[in-house]
């Protein structure tokens, strides 16, 4: 006897105006069918259980009840659920039936679902096949997206994604946004980025209006944002960080989009690693853009997958989660020290003294991921001669040192130093180059009961935003 065998179409539903075709495969006759249109809050991905919600709650966005004959669902009765005055409506038919159904969606505004609908469907019936009747349920493996930027006029908008690279982690990217995007734009510098978004002509071939969302695919760190400022092979920093925007200040390369492409209704997402921790660089970044537009940055590690298997084909946005500390030198400190350390840290997480050991030799899904950070720092001595003794050499690095986080991101203390006294026709000048080791452990984040976190825009814990949450 048949199960339930439903499907939604199209896979994403980028215009407003478009309608969603629920299609029935099987059974050929079904009595007492309820069939419940939801928000997902969880979905399956390959063998792995997605989830966007702790408590994985799909909130119901209308109620119909009716039968299946030939395949087809005979709709007797529907009832949408309650939902506020300025609700995004959904437009629903059953395959078959020219009906048109438009459900107001509750809880679905721009503050809860972050530009990006999961719609599926939950049925349950009796099923029949000639004397035999037995009852069955489904529920969507996977949901529909349905955009939604939420405010009235930005759900028309176009969005737009840059992809910086041709490495593997930009490979990822495309694939994933080539579903989710209205166009996917190849750019590795500011400069490049700016001028397409400033040519109107491009936004028009795109769709009417200003651009919803600019998507910006680029390596990232809590300080660096991987791109190029300019055009061209001349010398130029090999990235975007505060001092480099500060010295560019007013550089006629870099003109800012008008209101007429990007405003407050706009949003641009960096989909890089980590950039999000760093509040001061997102501010910095709004400026570049015109500051109008809201900026979204991960504060975990940014991670795209593609899984194909036969005709099967699908992608997933997902976050690795770091847990890191800092200790003096090149070396990592004995497997028990790093453990205490970790425990101590991060002791909220609760993890017990056998899982940070699993945790710390990179099993299951954890990644240890040690390195050694240098930095370099020079004082000029000029016609004096500096003393020979390192302790009173790193004594006037500590006067010299401004402590200022956002120009060194960082601490004397937090280095062990190698010092160098040098002789040239300027005078004396000290290099003082530091040395510091990071334990670090990398591991998909999942929620307290497993599932794989779904990045949402409008989580802060997800990620950062300017202005400031």
């Amino acid at each position: 006897m048949s199960n339930f065998r439903v499907t939604i179409q199209p896979g994403i539903l980028r215009d407003p105006n478009g309608v969603l075709t629920i299609r029935f495969f099987a059974p050929q006759q079904a009595d007492q069918v309820t069939l419940t249109l939801v928000e997902m809050d969880s979905w399956q991905y390959h063998r792995d259980t997605m989830a966007e919600q702790q408590d994985r709650q799909n909130d119901p966005i209308a109620v119909f009840t009716g039968s299946i004959s030939r395949r087809q669902f005979q709709v007797q009765e529907h009832r949408p659920e309650r939902a506020g005055a300025n609700a995004p409506v959904l437009k629903v038919k059953f395959h078959g039936n020219n009906t048109e159904y438009r459900l107001p969606i509750p809880d679905s505004d721009l503050q809860e679902e972050g530009g990006e609908l999961e719609v599926g469907l939950e049925v349950r019936g009796q099923i029949r096949a000639g004397r035999r009747v037995r009852d069955a349920e489904y529920r969507t493996p996977s949901p529909v997206f349905v955009r939604n930027s939420g405010q009235a006029g930005a759900r028309q908008r176009p969005y737009i994604t840059f992809i910086t690279g041709r490495d593997g982690f930009s490979t990822a990217a495309r694939r994933y946004w080539q579903l989710r995007s209205d166009g996917i734009v190849g750019r590795t510098t500011i400069e490049g980025i700016l001028t397409y978004l400033g040519n109107q002509a491009n936004l028009a071939r795109a769709g009417e209006g200003r651009w919803g969302e600019v998507n910006i695919a680029s390596h990232a760190n809590t300080n660096q944002l991987m791109l190029k400022p300019f055009e061209g092979r001349g010398q130029q920093p090999g990235h975007i960080d505060v001092n480099v925007l500060n010295e560019l200040g007013n550089d006629p390369r870099l003109v800012a989009p008008g209101a007429n492409i990007l405003d407050n209704n706009s949003r641009i997402v960096l989909r890089g690693c980590a950039i999000g921790n760093n509040q001061t660089l997102l501010d910095r970044i709004r400026q570049l853009f015109g500051g109008r537009a809201f900026v979204y940055a991960p504060v975990y590690l940014q991670r795209y997958e593609w899984w194909q298997r036969g005709r099967e084909r699908t992608q997933r946005e997902l976050f690795t989660e770091f847990l890191f500390f800092y200790i003096p030198g090149n070396r990592s400190p004995n497997e028990q020290t790093i453990i205490d350390r970790f425990r101590q840290l991060y002791a909220r997480r609760n993890f017990p003294v056998d899982q940070w050991r699993e945790m710390v030799r990179g099993r299951g899904e954890a990644r240890r991921h040690d390195r050694t950070e240098r930095f370099r720092f020079t004082l000029a001595w000029g016609a004096g001669v500096p003393p020979r003794a390192r302790e009173d050499l790193i004594a006037e690095l500590r006067r010299q040192w401004t402590n200022d986080e956002r120009s060194y991101f960082t601490d004397v203390d937090d280095w062990e130093w190698a010092v160098r006294r040098q002789r040239g026709r300027g005078g004396y000048r000290v290099v003082y180059t530091g040395s510091r080791r990071r334990v670090e452990i990398r591991q998909l984040l999942r929620d307290t009961q497993g599932a794989v976190v779904v990045p949402n825009l409008s989580e802060r814990t997800h990620y950062g935003r300017s202005p400031a949450w």
